[in-house]
């Protein structure tokens, strides 16, 4: 979770319920420096591979919309672009 952000796994029953605190893990990126600037889109229940859900929607390459994101991350690569 990062507070303040949904962490709805893709489900429309969990959205607008934004998290009350930072995961373990981001509050120690955060102690470190770190800075959260993005969330990736995961399928609901994350048990199939192609990156979609009601919630969002598909996710797509960055420079090609008709393409997928590419990979299992749900657009991490958005990161290194």
């Amino acid at each position: 979770n990062i507070e303040g952000y949904d962490a709805a796994v893709g489900f429309t029953a969990r959205a607008n319920n934004p998290g009350k605190k930072d995961a373990f893990l981001v509050t120690q990126f955060r102690a470190s420096g770190a800075t959260v600037f993005a969330k990736t889109n995961v399928p609901q229940t994350t048990l199939v591979l192609k990156r979609s859900n009601p919630l969002w929607g598909r996710t797509t390459n960055l420079r090609n919309n008709q393409f997928t994101s590419g990979g299992s991350s749900g657009a991490d690569s958005l990161s290194t672009w």
